[in-house]
């Protein structure tokens, strides 16, 4: 044996299987939770775009810096100029999430104003169900409609409790991964809104069988009327915190007005 030669294998370099006995332990990282208490607060749009600007303006500076090294020294400055892109964000290699307003949205903002006030806050992707302990979290469209489309509900009761799912898509070229779909309630006396719950999940590109899901976020009883409101976003495609669904398609929303009051004890007649 070369003692002289240092440990492992070429350059000092242990085998993956075989590692020095004195490597000190993998750290194991916690995973994080996105939805602990009080997690209840809209990405920041703002910080977001300014980070990728930083980076588009670094990758434009290494990308110029590597042209000059490849022509020795000589600055690009035969090539085009970059042209600016015109078309629509869904034809992009990017995520295009989308809660419909209304059946046959596509996600087209801002919507136009003669759009009929009577669908404009009966988003058929904000379901309410009967409640079940047993439900699976995420279902796709067809295991949704086999086992959940019975126990839809249309008429609600006053203190009866209801499962609150939202169908959310993905109608971009690129898969949507971290995606964070949260649901509030608002009652009709002012704009305070209470939270529901949320949940985080990945979605597949438009094509794939995971481009939409149906997500439950949690159990809900209502005490009067009111408006749902839920929102879907992640890193690569956020909603702009407005809540306003007909200036982002990110946001939906569902009223609850149709409200019955539950019905008391059947009293019986003596014979």
């Amino acid at each position: 044996m070369d003692r002289n030669r240092p440990p492992g294998g070429p350059g000092g370099r242990f085998p993956a299987d075989r590692l020095p006995p004195d490597r000190p332990p993998r750290i194991v990282i916690p995973s994080w939770t996105p939805f602990g208490p009080g997690d209840n607060t809209p990405l920041d749009a703002a910080s977001v775009v300014a980070h990728a600007e930083a980076l588009k303006a670094n990758l434009t500076r290494t990308r110029d810096r590597l042209i000059r090294q490849q022509r020795k020294g000589a600055p690009p400055d035969d090539r085009e100029p970059p042209r600016p892109f015109t078309g629509r964000r869904s034809n992009l290699l990017l995520p295009y999430l989308l809660i419909r307003t209304m059946a046959g949205d596509t996600g087209a903002r801002p919507l136009p104003a003669d759009f009929q006030i009577i669908d404009r806050h009966q988003s058929p992707d904000i379901i309410l169900t009967t409640q079940s302990t047993t439900d699976p979290p995420v279902v796709g469209r067809g295991e949704f409609d086999r086992a959940l489309r019975g126990r839809i509900v249309g008429l609600l009761d006053q203190g009866r409790r209801y499962d609150v799912w939202v169908h959310v898509w993905n109608l971009g070229h690129a898969p949507a991964y971290g995606v964070r779909v949260r649901a509030w309630h608002s009652g009709p006396a002012g704009p305070r809104a209470t939270y529901i719950g949320g949940r985080q999940l990945d979605l597949g590109e438009r094509n794939s069988s995971a481009s939409h899901l149906v997500v439950k976020l949690g159990s809900w009883q209502p005490e009067d009327g009111g408006t749902i409101v839920a929102t879907a976003e992640c890193i690569a495609d956020t909603c702009n915190g407005t809540h306003d669904w007909s200036q982002d398609r990110h946001t939906a929303q569902r009223d609850t007005f149709a409200i019955r009051l539950a019905p008391g004890p059947v009293s019986v007649a003596p014979p």
